[in-house]
């Protein structure tokens, strides 16, 4: 498809960006989106003080993460590269590294929203993880449907990312319920 999507437009993860950054934004996001679970199933699990509380933890975890994934492209791009990163490979570290604090967003906007008292902070926790879930559903989705393969065998890609997701949410509830 030569990265136009079917609407003619340049689709951010079949772009310009090689095979190799498009798998480095994807694995980063899955990271993003797998730490947040983690953060928001802990407050759940053990009663949040305050939905504000979560959102500025949610935010300082996501920014820091970015952060050392960053640094982390950096030092072994040097290490492996025995040269500092050009201006290209800082632009693509950089929206590989920052690009997937998208998805807290949404949770932290709901969490805030219910320090308005709109919602209970159960409910806002509950909904703060099903967005974080649906964006790594989304991130999922991205992936497969940026690879030529068969349907079924990006069926059974997304079933499978979906089904570690499963699994990493139910070990991080059990380990903290």
């Amino acid at each position: 498809m030569s990265g136009r999507s079917r609407r003619g437009r340049v689709s951010r993860f079949s772009g310009r960006a090689s095979a190799g950054e498009r798998a480095d934004s994807i694995r980063e996001a899955i990271y993003v989106a797998f730490t947040l679970l983690a953060v928001l199933v802990v407050n759940l699990s053990h009663g949040a003080e305050h939905p504000a509380a979560v959102a500025g933890t949610l935010a300082l975890t996501g920014g820091a993460l970015a952060v050392t994934m960053f640094a982390a492209d950096a030092v072994s791009h040097i290490v492996a590269h025995d040269r500092a990163m050009t201006s290209a490979e800082w632009r693509h570290a950089a929206r590989a590294s920052f690009g997937p604090l998208v998805l807290i967003v949404v949770p932290v906007a709901v969490l805030l929203i219910s320090e308005a008292g709109v919602w209970s902070e159960q409910t806002a926790l509950t909904l703060a993880i099903l967005s974080v879930a649906v964006g790594l559903c989304s991130v999922g989705w991205l992936a497969v449907r940026g690879i030529t393969a068969t349907t079924l065998r990006r069926a059974v890609l997304a079933v499978g990312l979906a089904a570690v997701a499963a699994a990493v949410i139910g070990i991080q509830v059990l380990a903290h319920g």
